[in-house]
């Protein structure tokens, strides 16, 4: 009976430690497109990443990936228009929730400065290289908009 105590104890422990679960309505969230929002809880390899992450820093992460996605297809959207047109449009602001998480918020920042240092390099290549190097967001973001099966933003890039 002692272990059995024990066990249910320990059961219940557990079950009150799991994370909780992410939603679309999660105020970490708010000012960001819904939309992406709802993609990146249903992208496998995002949410693997999320739920790796401590919970202390948990919606800090799943904030910036969303950031990420938005981000990294803008700059997408510039390189595309930068190859067509011989001139690169300017990025859109970086996406601002009205909750920012450190230290995703801050990363968010920083690869944004990356994206605008590149585009006002006036070299393609470098752009190119921010969304195809390694450990780039260009790696894993789908390209498109609910297409995690789809082809990378690196991909299409590389496709070029």
């Amino acid at each position: 009976m002692k272990r059995l105590i024990i066990a249910i104890s320990l059961i219940a422990v557990a079950g009150c430690t799991r994370a909780d679960p992410l939603s679309v309505d999660a105020e970490y969230f708010e000012g960001l497109d819904r939309a992406v929002v709802a993609e990146v809880l249903d992208h496998p390899a995002a949410l693997q990443k999320i739920e790796e992450e401590p919970s202390a820093t948990r919606e800090s992460l799943a904030q910036a990936i969303v950031i990420n996605f938005m981000t990294c297809r803008d700059a997408l959207r510039v390189y595309q228009g930068w190859v067509n047109t011989g001139v690169a449009p300017s990025l859109e602001p970086l996406p601002a929730p009205t909750n920012p998480r450190e230290p995703g918020f801050a990363s968010n920042q920083s690869q944004y400065a990356l994206f605008e240092a590149s585009i006002d390099s006036g070299e393609l290549e470098q752009l190119r290289f921010s969304l195809t190097a390694q450990a780039s967001c260009g790696e894993w973001i789908p390209a498109l908009p609910g297409d995690a099966a789809g082809p990378t933003i690196k991909d299409v890039v590389e496709e070029g």
